[in-house]
């Protein structure tokens, strides 16, 4: 009887563990999406709503709201050393930036500059091989900077600074690694949200709040290999809330799938044994 209660068992620990690899690979996945159709583009700089509308006519756009939002995507752009990238300056418009790959800009720009603009999402795009900044912001609100991989720059992503307050920001499921500086270092931000993101290889700070910040949320963010150590915050009333979750961080969706795929396992190994015993 023993020898019969172990084999389901057995069966089914290899199948949820199987199907829980597999969830996690699933997220592994989805966290970068690598630009894989790109067209090289000279490094150019879009400064206001007008420039912005001329740069996307035709495209069936109009920017006024998420669902008309105007669209950057899938570009190659390398500033030479001599150039910003790319840079968006004093635009309200709703824009989304994807998918494209930002380099080498000239000194003290970041591959990609956003100064005093409103409505603009940053997901899917790769800023590498700078001797400054990776993302600089200034003086701007309502921007979300979402699954973006950074990499050899000074800095990943810097808020500046103390005249020019940024405010409702979210920089969520970011890699940020093996920069020269911090990870991410904001100077003046406010009431914005800082979470899962990736940071390694940085011989300053993870995450370095300078003063003023006030009312920020650092949430569920990973460290490795920090300088200076994971966090700085000299500003006030900011919250950090589960700062280094252990583990892979799991959508509820993978453990539906999981939670289905392991069901069936049991089901499928019971069926097999009510079937062995009736022979």
């Amino acid at each position: 009887m023993k020898k019969h209660i172990k084999k389901p068992i057995l069966y089914i620990l290899v199948g949820l563990t199987l199907c829980l690899i597999s969830g996690v690979a699933i997220t592994q996945n989805l966290r970068i999406s690598i630009p894989l159709a790109s067209t090289s583009h000279a490094p150019f700089t879009i400064r206001g709503d007008t420039e912005l509308d001329a740069f996307c006519a035709g495209d069936g756009t109009d920017g006024l709201s998420w669902e008309t939002a105007h669209v950057i995507e899938n570009l190659e752009i390398t500033g030479g050393g001599t150039e910003t990238a790319l840079g968006i300056e004093d635009t309200t418009r709703y824009l989304i930036i994807r998918s494209c790959t930002l380099e080498n800009s000239q000194d003290y720009m970041g591959c990609l500059d956003i100064a005093n603009c409103t409505n603009i999402n940053v997901t899917d795009c790769i800023m590498k091989n700078n001797d400054y900044e990776g993302i600089i912001i200034i003086r701007s609100t309502n921007i979300l900077i979402k699954n973006n991989e950074i990499f050899e720059t000074s800095k990943g992503i810097q808020f500046y600074g103390e005249m020019y307050e940024s405010t409702d920001i979210i920089v969520t499921q970011n890699e940020i690694h093996d920069v020269s500086g911090s990870g991410i270092v904001a100077v003046n931000l406010d009431n914005s949200e800082i979470s899962y993101n990736t940071i390694k290889n940085t011989p300053g700070y993870g995450i370095s709040l300078e003063s003023p910040c006030e009312n920020n949320e650092l949430i569920c963010n990973s460290f490795k290999n920090t300088g200076f150590g994971d966090i700085k915050d000299e500003g006030t009333s900011n919250t950090i809330t589960d700062t280094g979750c252990p583990g892979i961080s799991i959508p509820f969706y993978v453990w539906i799938i999981v939670g289905v795929a392991g069901a069936t396992v049991l089901t499928t190994v019971i069926v097999i044994v009510v079937k062995k015993k009736r022979k």
